[in-house]
C-alpha cells in the first residue's frame, strides 16, 4: 500500500496538482488549484504516493469536530485520475480512519464499494457538441422546441453581458439561498475566469432592451460547464433560458467539447436539461458517519 497523507494546500506542490488534474481523463475544473482557493481558501488535498492520485478535501469543524463536504459550486470532485477499484477503497478506507463524518461527490470515473458509505446514485446531464447544429437540434425534444421558438421570438441573445450586470441580476433575482457568502464566491470565480478568458456570460434581452436572464459557462479542458443563471419573472415567461442555450449550442457546435449542464436531480430541472438531448452522466455522493451516538442522530 502506498503512503496516503491529506496536507493543507500549502503544503501542496499546486503545480504537479494542477498538471495531473489538467491531463486526468476525469479533468474537472472544480479540482483546480485556482477554483479551490475561491471556494475555501484552507483546502486541503489528500496524496496517493508521490502524487499518483489526488483528492481535494474541504474541512470544516463543529462541536470540536473535524468534518468533509461537498461545498457549493464544486458539483464532483472525488480521485484524479480514475483509480482502480483496489486504490479507490484504499482511500475510502483511510478516509473511515481520518475522518468521523463525511459528505462527499465522487465524480463520474469514480466508482465506490464499501458497506459502511451510504451511497447515492446522482446525475448529471451532458451534451457532445461534436455533431452540427442542424443535428444538435433535430435531438430537441417537442417541448424543447416549442420552448426555443417562443423565446427566440420574444428575446435577443449577447455574448456581451458583463460580470457587474449579472451579478446585479443574480443579486435581485435569486431567493434566500444566494448568500452573501456565495455571491461572494461566484463574483470571484466570474472574475477570474473572465480574465482568464475561460468564462463566457450570455444574456437574453427583452423586446424593451431589458436584460431578463444570464447563464454564466466556465470552460474546462474537455467541457463547457453551464455553472451558474438567473431569470426574471419575465425572463421565465418568456422561456429566455431556452434561447440561450440555444444560441451558446450553436456557437460551440461542431467541437471536441462536451456540454456539461452540471445536472440536477430536481425533476422540473432534469427535463430542462434533458430537452436539449443532454444525456444522464451517473456519479455517487458518498457519505459516513461514525459520529457518536448523541450527534450521529443529529446528523441523519
Amino acid at each position: 500500500m502506498e503512503k496516503i497523507q491529506i496536507l493543507h494546500n500549502s503544503k501542496l506542490d499546486l503545480v504537479k496538482w494542477d498538471e495531473i488534474i489538467y491531463n486526468s481523463t476525469n479533468s474537472r475544473v472544480y479540482a483546480e488549484s485556482w477554483y479551490l482557493d475561491i471556494i475555501d481558501p484552507d483546502w486541503k488535498g489528500l496524496v496517493y504516493g508521490d502524487y499518483n492520485y489526488i483528492m481535494p478535501i474541504i474541512a470544516k469543524k463543529k462541536w470540536a469536530i473535524e468534518y468533509y463536504f461537498q461545498p457549493t459550486y464544486a458539483q464532483q470532485h472525488g480521485i484524479y485520475p480514475p483509480s482502480t477499484p483496489q486504490i479507490t477503497n484504499e482511500i475510502i478506507v483511510y478516509l473511515n480512519q481520518a475522518c468521523s463524518y463525511y459528505n462527499l461527490s465522487m465524480n463520474s470515473l469514480n466508482i465506490v464499494h464499501n458497506d459502511r458509505l451510504k451511497i447515492e446514485d446522482r446525475k448529471n446531464f451532458i451534451l457532445s457538441l461534436k455533431p452540427s447544429f442542424n443535428e444538435l437540434q433535430k435531438g430537441y425534444n417537442s417541448h424543447a422546441k416549442r420552448n426555443t421558438k417562443k423565446a427566440l421570438r420574444l428575446c435577443t441573445v449577447s455574448t456581451h453581458v458583463n460580470s457587474n450586470e449579472y451579478l446585479k441580476l443574480k443579486q435581485e433575482n435569486s431567493h434566500s439561498g444566494f448568500s452573501s457568502s456565495n455571491a461572494k464566491k461566484i463574483k470571484l470565480i466570474l472574475t477570474k475566469a473572465l480574465r482568464t478568458q475561460r468564462g463566457l456570460i450570455y444574456g437574453a434581452y427583452s423586446q424593451h432592451n431589458e436584460l431578463i436572464a444570464a447563464a454564466f459557462f466556465i470552460v474546462e479542458q474537455k467541457r463547457l460547464t453551464y455553472l451558474n443563471s438567473v431569470s426574471t419573472s419575465e425572463g421565465k415567461e418568456s422561456r429566455a433560458m431556452y434561447a440561450i442555450v440555444t444560441e451558446f449550442i450553436k456557437n460551440n457546435a461542431e467541437s471536441a467539447y462536451l456540454l456539461d449542464f452540471e445536472g440536477s436531480n430536481v425533476d422540473g430541472i432534469a427535463r430542462f436539461f434533458k430537452g436539449f438531448g443532454a444525456l444522464p452522466e451517473t456519479y455517487q455522493h458518498i457519505q459516513y458517519n461514525n459520529l457518536p451516538w448523541f450527534l450521529k442522530i443529529i446528523k441523519k
